[in-house]
Formats: structure tokens, C-alpha cells, sequence
């Protein structure tokens, strides 16, 4: 019910949706400087810590990106844990791979957080395009 965050300051939230759209039991609540934490929406307990940033798309099952100080890794938003540590420029989904770039290498992990592969040319090359194209 609606009692599970009476107690809890914030701004506003946002309901997580997997990727079919569907509600999720677990919400962004965003303080007043607009600082992001999940919460379980059915104990009303937090999940995560604050992170600056924390993108609403699910990357793959219960994995999204968060940052903090523009640096972003993937959390798992039903335990909290950071699947991928906050050290990537940005964080991105491939298939069904994750993709780290930091400066203009790419890392890529598996949806539980192991890397794949050390780094090639093709990947530094596929770093720049993608930095290129960034908005």
C-alpha cells in the first residue's frame, strides 16, 4: 500500500519498468537536490545508496546505470549491489553484453560483471566513434 514511504522525504519518484514496460516493485525517490536513491515500493526500505545520476532504461534483468561525479557503473536494483564499479565515462548495453568506456578504451563485461576481454584496436576505435556520437 501507499504507507511504505510516508516516512521518507523526497521531491518526486519515478516507478522502474522492466523492459516490457511493465511497473516494478522499486522506485527512484529524488531528494531536493534532485539526488536519486531506490527504494523497495512493498517494505518501503532502501535499496541503494544516493547516486547523482540513475538512468530509468534497465540495460538487462534488474540492471541499470547509475553515476556519481560523472563517472557510471550498473547496479542491481533488486539487491543494491554495483555490478560494475563508478569508474566508466559512460556505461552502455550491447547485445548482451555491458560496455565500459573510460578515456578511449572499451571494456566489456557480461550482464553480471565479468570482463570479457582485454582491450583491441577495433575496441579503442569503436571508443572514439562512440564518444563522437555521445550527446
Amino acid at each position: 500500500g501507499k504507507k511504505a514511504l510516508n516516512k521518507i522525504d523526497y521531491k518526486h519518484a519515478t516507478v522502474l519498468r522492466n523492459s516490457q514496460s511493465e511497473c516494478l516493485p522499486y522506485a527512484v525517490l529524488y531528494s531536493n537536490d534532485d539526488k536519486g536513491k531506490i527504494y523497495n515500493l512493498i517494505t518501503g526500505n532502501p535499496i541503494s545508496k544516493e547516486y547523482d545520476t540513475v538512468y530509468l532504461g534497465e540495460i538487462s534483468k534488474e540492471r541499470i546505470v547509475v553515476g556519481n561525479d560523472n563517472k557510471f557503473g550498473l547496479l542491481n536494483y533488486v539487491t543494491g549491489n554495483e555490478i560494475i564499479p563508478l569508474e566508466y565515462d559512460s556505461v552502455s548495453s550491447s547485445g548482451n553484453s555491458i560496455i565500459g568506456l573510460k578515456r578511449d578504451t572499451a571494456y566489456i563485461f557480461d550482464e553480471d560483471g565479468n570482463q570479457y576481454s582485454d582491450v583491441s584496436e577495433n575496441i579503442k576505435l569503436y571508443a572514439k566513434f562512440e564518444r563522437n556520437q555521445a550527446w
